[in-house]
């Protein structure tokens, strides 16, 4: 197990394949995070989550508007609910 076993990350900005965030989401996972990938461009977010469940590790991919309260609670509950905090 990686040093971030046990761990929750979540990355905004995380939906572009050469982008900083899906870089770092990559790295958390592949450290043992269960990783939480945020964008505006909910379609192209969950396509790189599924890049990361491909690989053995636990991620989710979320819709998110860093600049509206909603969708922060919106992503709080939804990484609740998928891994208990």
């Amino acid at each position: 197990m990686g040093r971030l076993a046990g761990k929750v990350a979540l990355v905004t900005g995380a939906a572009s394949l050469k982008g900083f965030g899906f870089a770092t989401a990559r790295m958390f996972a592949a450290d043992g995070a269960r990783v939480v990938l945020t964008d505006l461009n909910a379609d192209a977010v969950e396509a790189r989550a599924e890049e990361l469940r491909a690989q053995g590790w636990d991620a989710t991919g979320c819709g998110q508007d860093v600049t509206q309260q909603d969708s922060w609670d919106h992503v709080r509950h939804l990484t609740v609910a998928m891994f208990g905090r």
